[in-house]
């Protein structure tokens, strides 16, 4: 099972946000019952069947800068495996993510020294496209590029990290873009991420 989260707080609670006390709780549960495995070896597992206890992958969407004072740590002292996918054009503009915005919230996403500061640790980093847009609605070649591959392509060079993994915003079946596999493949992703499935 992979799981994906968004936003670890205890102030600005919302539909995509969880307390730190309840994502230690679910994390803590989670390592007595699971194995906790990377997107890597859940990927491994999922294609070749070879899998002896149930595993559980942990992944964020987004990035907020408010993961950084807890939860992230947390995984990091505790070893556990994750995925971190990264809208780009906010870690860029430091500005609040449309989805936050349109509610008045004015939530930081991550800046490139806490991304770093992940790899480095040994947090993965993937991407989520450079404006976390509705894939599903894109039909323009060149701004699916940007979205998937071009945005990628920039994240990696300023973590200075491979971005093997992406993620569609939204991720329902609506979201998705059978063009945005096809160059996430040939760009050379080696997985897709999505709330449907993918």
């Amino acid at each position: 099972t992979v799981l994906f989260y968004h936003r670890i707080a205890d102030y600005g609670r919302n539909d995509w946000t969880m307390s730190n006390r309840t994502f230690v709780r679910q994390m803590d549960w989670l390592r007595a019952n699971f194995e906790m495995v990377s997107l890597e070896e859940a990927q491994h597992r999922i294609r070749t069947s070879d899998s002896t206890r149930p595993c559980v992958s942990i992944t964020f969407d987004d990035g907020y800068a408010d993961n950084c004072s807890k939860a992230v740590p947390y995984l990091i002292r505790s070893q556990i495996p994750c995925t971190y996918f990264v809208t780009l054009g906010n870690l860029i503009s430091g500005e609040p993510f449309p989805h936050d915005a349109a509610r008045g919230d004015a939530f930081l996403p991550n800046n490139l020294d806490q991304l770093k500061g992940m790899a480095a640790a040994g947090i993965e980093i993937g991407a989520h496209t450079r404006t976390h847009c509705d894939l599903g609605a894109v039909t323009e070649h060149r701004q699916l590029q940007d979205e998937v591959v071009t945005a990628g392509e920039e994240l990696q060079q300023m973590i200075g990290k491979p971005v093997r993994y992406f993620a569609f915003p939204f991720g329902q079946y609506a979201n998705l873009n059978p063009a945005a596999f096809h160059m996430a493949y040939d760009a050379g992703y080696e997985a897709v991420c999505s709330a449907y499935g993918g």
